[in-house]
């Protein structure tokens, strides 16, 4: 997509949104707020008449915020359509902040959606796993039995959109 809409081009650093400390405190208030937005939409969509469109705030403007306080949230904070942010994640491109295609705005999926790009599940090295017999299959994906660190595991091998080579590179853990 264009800078306009949120996309842009992959490159190097000085990626915007990506901060450390007190990830914990941060990580159960984001599945709190996650919960109640869903319950919440899931309400309003039940309504005959409302129609639901999903923002992603820039963590760039956030991060600019005093003390990250949201009642300092204004105009001034850009938000992503969540379209957008799938397109990105999609085709693998960086989000930029007010559409500005600089390095100093660009924003990783990762650091605005962490659920859509997958960045809150812990990643297994391929090596660490073992699959043996299929247990089955269905719309969304295939089931194996598999040994992981001595433990029997299932393992949900998701499909993508992409090629068939693709697909089995692809392989959500």
């Amino acid at each position: 997509g264009d800078g306009a809409e949120g996309g842009g081009r992959e490159s190097g650093g000085g990626v915007c949104g990506q901060r450390s400390g007190g990830r914990r405190r941060r990580g159960r208030r984001f599945l709190l707020v996650r919960r109640v937005v869903a319950a919440v939409e899931t309400l309003l969509e039940g309504s005959a008449s409302v129609s639901v469109g999903r923002l992603v705030l820039c963590p760039h403007c956030l991060a600019s915020l005093p003390d990250n306080s949201l009642e300092a949230l204004s105009d001034n904070v850009y938000c992503f359509p969540l379209a957008a942010v799938i397109r990105a994640h999609e085709q693998r491109t960086q989000l930029f902040c007010f559409g500005i295609q600089s390095q100093s705005r660009a924003v990783l999926v990762a650091a605005a959606a962490p659920d859509i790009a997958f960045a809150d599940l812990k990643q297994i090295a391929d090596e660490e796993l073992e699959l043996s017999v299929v247990l089955g299959t269905g719309g969304f994906g295939v089931v194996y039995r598999g040994e992981y660190r001595g433990r029997t595991v299932a393992v949900n091998e998701l499909h993508t959109k992409g090629s068939a080579e693709e697909d089995t590179q692809a392989v959500l853990r």
